[in-house]
């Protein structure tokens, strides 16, 4: 499976998860399975999609255990009649924060006194 990708609606409490669906191979996917782990971390956690039940979005939002701030990896794999198929790799990394809604424009000026220049953030 190709590696999932960071989706628009991921921010400082949620992660959203978006992947492609693999070629099947003549069988159709039955169930998808998303895991996710804090960076650095050895224990995997499941999204959706575990043995006990079938997923078959092709997007999931993340809303537990997240830290704001914080990366994450995930990893997503997929089911047909023949079983689980390898997870996507290498593990696709998102950051649980949000892009500004507008970035600031700088200010300049010239000190008199002394010539140099001034930035400001306002």
């Amino acid at each position: 499976m190709s590696p999932p990708t960071r989706g628009s609606d991921t921010s400082h409490t949620q992660v959203q998860v978006l992947w492609t669906a693999p070629s099947a191979n003549g069988s159709p996917i039955i169930s998808y399975q998303l895991q996710f782990m804090l960076f650095g971390g050895t224990t995997w956690l499941e999204a959706c999609g575990d043995a006990t039940g079938s997923y078959l979005g092709l997007s999931y939002t993340i809303s537990q255990n997240i830290v704001d701030g914080a990366k994450y990896l995930v990893q997503v794999r997929a089911r047909n009649i023949w079983g689980w198929g390898a997870y996507s790799q290498p593990p696709f990394q998102i950051l649980a924060a949000a892009a500004p809604s507008s970035v600031d424009i700088p200010v300049t000026s010239i000190d008199t006194a002394t010539g140099g220049v001034k930035i400001e953030w306002k």
